[in-house]
């Protein structure tokens, strides 16, 4: 975890801006070494700094984290069931969404309606490579 973070300061000061996937694989391995407060402190920095984040994201960060504070869960689903409407989700961002709401106890019959019906839908034109 501390290499994933020395990584992340190393891009800063190479003035890189780490994206995404840069910031996934530090918070996981803050997770994985039970540094969530370092893992935490990373998304904010992430949010704060300007970087584009996907909803799916925030959704496995905060879960990955463990974070139980009910009004930043809430916000990341509502924003996550607004956007459903609108627009499809990937596969992935589908997966990533169920899991997240599993994982932090997110019981909406109406958000597992629409992942239900995207999911649906993208499997009659899946095609296995």
């Amino acid at each position: 975890w501390q290499m994933a973070l020395y990584l992340l300061r190393f891009m800063h000061d190479c003035s890189s801006s780490p994206a995404e996937i840069s910031y996934s694989a530090a918070i996981s391995a803050c997770e994985h070494a039970l540094e969530l407060e370092q893992g935490r402190w990373l998304l904010s920095e992430m949010q704060e700094s300007g970087v584009e984040v996907s909803i799916s994201f925030s959704a496995w960060a905060l879960a990955r984290l463990g974070v139980t504070d009910k009004d930043v869960v809430r916000e990341v689903f509502t924003k996550a069931a607004e956007h459903a409407q609108f627009s499809v989700f990937s596969p992935k961002d589908l997966s990533l969404l169920a899991w997240s709401s599993a994982m932090l106890g997110v019981f909406s019959a109406g958000f597992t309606k629409i992942l239900a019906q995207q999911a649906l839908g993208q499997m009659k034109r899946f095609q296995p490579e």
